[in-house]
């Protein structure tokens, strides 16, 4: 779905819902989060494809692919498009950031608990790079 438009070097995706085809460009991989609900529902359904070459400023076709899908993603589950009311955005972030913070919190703990099984004859030590 992705392509790289060798003159302007901007992201350049099609989307094909039943017979009409989409056309969007972009310079910026955050630009996509003006595409409508209805792109990023197409876009969230499908991988980008991009072609193996880099830009005149080393990044790859790519990588540049690999960010557009990720941020269509990040989109299409926070809600994010244009015309979306930025209220509810907000409010489905932090609920998001609450989940994440509790899982880190239980997955911190659950390591520690596992640390801890460990015999304290056994020595754990940073390896410094002079040491190989």
């Amino acid at each position: 779905m992705d392509m790289q438009s060798v003159k302007t070097s901007e992201g350049v995706i099609l989307l094909k819902q039943n017979d009409n085809w989409r056309v969007i460009r972009m310079l910026d991989p955050m630009w996509i989060v003006n595409c409508s609900k209805d792109d990023f529902d197409l876009l969230n359904t499908a991988e980008i494809y991009a072609d193996d070459g880099f830009h005149d400023f080393g990044v790859s076709f790519k990588d540049m692919a690999i960010q557009c899908q990720t941020i269509g993603r990040m989109c299409y589950t926070l809600g994010i498009h244009s015309g979306c009311n930025w209220d509810d955005v907000n409010y489905l972030y932090v609920e998001l950031m609450k989940l994440q913070k509790e899982r880190d919190e239980r997955d911190a703990k659950l390591e520690a608990e596992r640390l801890s099984k460990i015999p304290r004859s056994v020595v754990i030590r940073e390896a410094k790079n002079e040491d190989f």
